[in-house]
C-alpha cells in the first residue's frame, strides 16, 4: 500500500466524506454533486483567494471522477451568489470549469455565512437530479458576519432533510469553527483545518488517485474526494501576521 494512504492526517481526511453514505445502496454509477462555498470576504486577502481558486480546481482535477461528478460553485462575502452552475466532469468541462474558477473576482467585505449556505441549498434544489449524492465544501477562514444575521445553524435541519452533507475546510492560523460547527454531523471529522491551501504532494494524489480501483464504487468514491481535499491540506505553512477583520 502507498504510504501516503496510511498517514494519519490522510486517513482521517479520508474519513470525512466515507462514512457519510456507507449505508446508502450501492449503484451502478453514482452521480456527485459537489458544491463549493467559497469565501470572498476581506479577511481572506488577495493572495488568499488565489490560493483558495487554485485548492478548488486542483480538489475538481484530482478528486472528482470524470463523468461521474458534478461540480459547482457558490462564492460569498458580503452576499452570495451561485457563479458557476453544476457541471458534468469530463474530458471537455474539466478546463472549462477550472478556468471559470480561476477567473472568479474578489470580492472582499463581510462573511455572509449564512447566505452562502441558503444559496448551496438552492443549487441542490434546482440542479441536482433525484437520486444524487449532495456534498456542500464550505470553505472559510473566519466566523460569520455580521453574528446577528448570518449564523447558519438553523439550516442545519434542511441540509439533513434534503440528504446534503456539509465539510468545512477552515483557512489560515485563525480559524475559529465554533459558530459554524453545528452545520457539520461530527466535527473531529467534518472539520479539516488548514493554514495553507498550497502542497508539496499534489503528484501523489494524482498517483494514488490513478491507482485506485476504477470504476470508483461508491461509497470508495466519496472516499477519494476527501482523500484528494485531505492531503492538498497536509503541507501546513508558518502563522502568518494577524488578519485584519472582515
Amino acid at each position: 500500500m502507498n504510504p501516503w494512504f496510511r498517514s494519519p492526517k490522510t486517513a482521517l481526511a479520508g474519513a470525512v466524506v466515507a462514512a457519510l453514505f456507507a449505508a446508502a445502496p450501492a449503484r451502478a454509477a453514482p452521480i456527485l454533486d459537489v458544491v463549493f462555498g467559497m469565501d470572498s470576504s476581506g479577511s481572506l486577502g488577495a493572495s488568499g483567494w488565489t490560493q483558495e481558486k487554485n485548492f478548488v480546481n486542483a480538489v475538481i482535477t484530482t478528486g472528482l471522477p470524470s463523468n461521474q461528478s458534478q461540480a459547482g460553485v457558490v462564492e460569498f462575502a458580503t452576499g452570495a451568489s451561485e457563479k458557476i452552475p453544476l457541471t458534468l466532469l469530463d474530458s471537455t468541462t474539466v478546463s472549462s470549469l477550472t478556468s471559470q474558477v480561476s477567473a472568479l473576482p474578489y470580492l472582499a467585505g463581510s462573511t455572509y455565512t449564512k447566505d452562502a449556505v441558503q444559496t448551496a441549498i438552492n443549487v441542490f434544489d434546482n440542479e441536482s437530479a433525484a437520486g444524487d449524492l449532495k456534498l456542500f465544501m464550505l470553505i472559510t477562514d473566519g466566523v460569520p458576519n455580521p453574528p446577528s444575521s448570518q449564523n447558519p445553524c438553523g439550516l442545519k435541519s434542511t441540509l439533513d432533510a434534503k440528504g446534503i452533507k456539509t465539510v468545512i475546510v477552515g483557512v489560515g492560523a485563525a480559524f475559529n469553527a465554533s459558530v459554524i460547527a453545528c452545520l457539520v454531523d461530527n466535527p473531529t471529522t467534518d472539520i479539516i483545518q488548514s493554514v495553507d491551501f498550497t502542497s508539496a504532494d499534489l503528484n501523489a494524489i494524482v498517483a494514488s488517485i490513478q491507482s485506485a480501483a476504477n470504476p470508483v464504487p461508491e461509497p470508495a468514491t466519496w472516499t477519494l474526494l476527501a482523500l484528494g481535499a485531505g492531503a492538498i491540506l497536509r503541507r501546513r505553512r508558518k502563522r502568518k501576521p494577524t488578519r485584519s477583520p472582515d
